[in-house]
């Protein structure tokens, strides 16, 4: 039979032969009958044959259990979790995420800190640097101080720029170059009128340091102010007198000009009273007297500075003691914060004819631990605006303590004043734990004031401190319970979706070949 539909230059030679016959089929297996045999394995279902499937899929296996741990907490976690996230709580903002207990370094409410500005501070408890450097205290000063931990001063920088947190460095007072003038007076400040007959006032140190001495006590670190030179100053003391119908200028040098001073304990009154104009109208009440520090030009091309690292008064006259005291420095960042005085009571200021600037003042920087939760949950002194008498009072009738305290006009002093008072804690669910100072409304005897040591856990109706796993939000709220609560949501509305799109598809699948129908029938 002859076939002329197909080509076959693709097939083998042999096979090439467009005559088909009979003897062209031939059976594979002549000897044995073929026929259908019994499945010897179990029959299965769809179902238990997906799933053994699926069970052999292990990333699907893994992924299954995280979508179901992830369903079961949207569902439970919301319910179980007592915490309030409807109420915003922002003295429990941005609390660190916690499992375990404080202290173990993972995943326990703590961070580390690092770089931190430290304020130093003015104690007077403390002499040695030791227990000065105890006082020093991470900035600002909103860190806790019972929640800070492995505190570890790790650099000084310095800085000529003020700043809240430095502390020491030097004043620059400064003349340029191109000025016409030949000297000018740097640093002046008024005392007003000043009587020196009652007693005597020292100059207890006038600190001016050069650059070589700046790099022996900090080596590479020191620097000198750019595009200055190190400037000869000298020191005065001013005062007026009228002569006819002027107002005349005189002048007594306190230190003769210099590039470099180290004084200590120098007798102002002795070198006044001993200068000859002084001396031969025997004047002892200065008008508009006042201390200044003159600065000598004596380049043309250069701009000259001296950097003043204090400059401390005392006197023994009762009356001028405050003014005085207030006009010395021995701190350079923080005489750079003084504000400018109204007219006759600027004793602090310092006015400048040239330029006053900040050099090298020191910013402290140290490493810590912060646990967020001792800082808002622990035991810590709160003051009377927020603890009143009414909780004390609501503490006191579910007798978790005892608290008594009298009063009694004071006639003397006309006002209220507390006379004794006890207090005791009779329940460890107490929020109150010490009270370390009472007040009275002083007019009316009758609203108390409260200082002391609450437990802030007890304050805020913890049993304990909580955990939070997953942290705080900027608003105070567990974000553990919201996160979950949030996907409990989204998957009510994923079921909501699917019930209402498979309605409609019922709804469809049933009508739609009825509407066919009729409208063919049309």
């Amino acid at each position: 039979m002859e076939n002329n539909d197909f080509e076959f230059t693709n097939l083998p030679v042999e096979a090439q032969d467009k005559e088909i016959n009979a003897s062209d089929f031939k059976l594979v297996d002549n000897t044995e009958r073929v026929h259908e045999q019994k499945f010897m394995t179990k029959p299965t279902t769809f179902f238990k044959d997906s799933v053994k499937r699926f069970s052999k899929n292990k990333s699907s296996v893994v992924a299954a259990g995280i979508l179901g741990t992830l369903l079961l907490l949207s569902v439970f976690v919301p319910i179980f979790d007592t915490n309030d996230i409807e109420q915003e709580h922002p003295k429990m903002a941005y609390l660190e995420p916690k499992l375990f207990n404080g202290g173990s370094g993972f995943w326990d409410g703590t961070r580390k800190l690092t770089k931190i500005a430290v304020d130093v501070g003015e104690h007077a408890d403390a002499t040695t640097e030791e227990e000065k450097q105890a006082y020093w205290w991470p900035a600002p000063e909103d860190f806790k101080k019972q929640a800070v931990s492995d505190k570890k001063f790790t650099d000084v920088v310095f800085t000529s720029e003020k700043n809240k947190y430095a502390q020491g460095g030097y004043v620059q007072f400064g003349i340029s170059g191109v000025s016409n003038k030949e000297s000018d007076e740097m640093g002046t400040y008024s005392l007003s009128t000043l009587d020196i007959s009652g007693g005597d006032i020292y100059l207890k140190s006038f600190d001016v340091y050069d650059l070589d001495k700046l790099k022996t006590v900090y080596g590479d670190k020191a620097f000198f102010p750019e595009n200055y030179v190190q400037g000869k100053a000298s020191l005065s003391f001013n005062y007026y007198v009228t002569e006819g119908e002027e107002s005349v200028k005189h002048s007594v040098e306190l230190l003769a000009e210099n590039s470099k001073f180290d004084v200590s304990n120098l007798n102002v009154t002795d070198i006044i009273k001993a200068d000859a104009y002084v001396t031969a109208n025997n004047i002892t009440e200065f008008k508009d007297a006042n201390f200044s520090i003159t600065i000598k030009k004596h380049t043309e091309d250069k701009n000259e500075c001296v950097l003043i690292k204090s400059f401390e008064l005392e006197t023994t006259i009762e009356s001028l003691k405050d003014k005085i005291e207030a006009a010395s420095f021995t701190d350079a960042n923080e005489f750079m914060f003084r504000a400018k005085l109204p007219t006759g009571d600027n004793a602090n200021y310092w006015e400048c004819t040239g330029n006053k600037k900040l050099h090298m003042a020191q910013v402290i920087y140290c490493d810590f631990t912060y646990d967020s939760y001792e800082a808002v949950f622990g035991i810590m002194e709160m003051d009377h605006y927020e603890l009143s008498a009414s909780d004390v009072t609501k503490y006191k009738s579910k007798k978790w303590c005892k608290f008594e305290y009298n009063f009694e006009y004071d006639a003397v002093n006309e006002k209220f004043v507390i006379t004794d008072y006890t207090y005791e804690v009779l329940d460890e669910r107490c929020p109150l734990r010490e009270i370390t100072k009472l007040t009275i409304d002083s007019e009316t005897g009758e609203e108390i004031q409260i200082t002391g040591m609450v437990d802030y856990a007890k304050y805020y109706g913890y049993d304990s401190a909580p955990r939070f796993i997953l942290g705080t939000d900027k608003n105070g709220r567990d974000m553990f319970k919201y996160v979950f609560e949030g996907l409990r949501t989204s998957l009510l509305l994923g079921i909501v979706s699917f019930i209402v799109c498979f309605i409609i598809a019922l709804l469809l699948i049933a009508f739609i070949p009825a509407i066919s129908l009729c409208l063919l029938q049309k």
